[in-house]
């Protein structure tokens, strides 16, 4: 059983007298695998609170099919298997934190004991134990991502779906909760969170998943992406000879001078080869190298802008 798979979905909005398509979805297809957690990416606007609206059965697909644990997104025996977290999470402001769980938990269906015993651990897992008996309205904006946490696990959900969960957050909120997500993932729980924010991507997802103006432009793992960039090299070097400096203009590399300091930038893993063999024939002594990862934010952007070349 896929967790979550959508198959050729649609999802588009008619406006004006004579009514104008505007689509916010282009027909996407993506299917979800048991235990992985799933970043779903993409700039502001790019369709990916309509996808998760979507799955979670507050908006209708205008062509395609959807289905969410087996289960049609309307179907209660799959929803009960989820646990969801707004990216703008509404509480009813009176009751305390305790009250508010004990209310999620009569949603859920649960037995009065468990509630209970399920609060508790809910409250200590987020750190919110202290502030179980105060009243909503008097919660931060990080206690409030937190207790939308605590719902969305209250019943112990097989697949977890988060929209935008870190973001607004401060950075102890941010580290906080990025490390209940690792927690869940070694709990073997479906994740599925949507993001702008890519360094949160490289931190806890298995698989990406890049949505730009309603289409899908990418899925695949990390290495796939990053496959398609390579690491970079910059060899720094104390004493260059006038040979280094013209071998590395013939063949037009990159180079910086600080005062007696000479650097050779951007080397790919072959040309980082090359010019060791160089420099051992010419017996120059190398001060150091220094290796270049790409963070997913530039791979991304990258890819992104490679995407929009292609299309143009």
């Amino acid at each position: 059983m896929k967790p979550i798979e959508f198959r050729n979905v649609a999802k588009y909005f008619e406006d004006g007298i004579i009514p104008k398509r505007s689509y916010a979805l282009k027909e996407i297809s993506f299917t979800l695998e048991e235990g992985k957690t799933y970043a779903y990416l993409g700039p502001n606007g790019a369709g990916k609170t309509t996808t998760i609206k979507i799955l979670m059965d507050f908006l209708k697909p205008s062509n395609g099919q959807v289905t969410v644990m087996g289960n049609s997104p309307s179907d209660p025996a799959g929803r009960k298997k989820i646990g969801y977290v707004s990216d703008h999470p509404y509480f009813y402001e009176y009751l305390t934190a305790k009250e508010y769980l004990a209310f999620c938990g009569e949603l859920y269906q649960m037995d009065a004991a468990d509630i209970k015993s399920r609060s508790e651990e809910m409250f200590k897992l987020v750190g919110l134990t202290d502030a179980k008996d105060m009243k909503l309205r008097k919660f931060s904006r990080g206690m409030g991502q937190r207790l939308s946490f605590a719902q969305a696990l209250l019943h112990d959900p097989d697949l977890i779906v988060l929209d935008e969960p870190l973001n607004g957050l401060d950075p102890f909120g941010r580290k906080d909760l990025q490390e209940l997500i690792l927690d869940l993932k070694k709990k073997g729980k479906t994740i599925f969170f949507s993001s702008h924010i890519l360094d949160d991507a490289e931190i806890l997802a298995d698989e990406l998943i890049f949505i730009d103006k309603g289409e899908i432009i990418f899925q695949g793992n990390m290495d796939d992406i990053k496959g398609k960039s390579e690491t970079t090299f910059s060899v720094h070097l104390e004493t260059p000879s006038e040979n280094i400096k013209n071998y590395c203009k013939k063949n037009k590399i990159e180079t910086d001078e600080i005062g007696s300091l000479f650097s050779v930038l951007n080397l790919n893993n072959d040309q980082l080869n090359e010019l060791l063999a160089v420099l051992a024939k010419e017996k120059i002594k190398i001060s150091g190298i220094d290796e270049h990862r790409m963070k997913l934010e530039d791979l991304f952007l990258n890819y992104y802008r490679g995407k929009n070349h292609e299309n143009n």
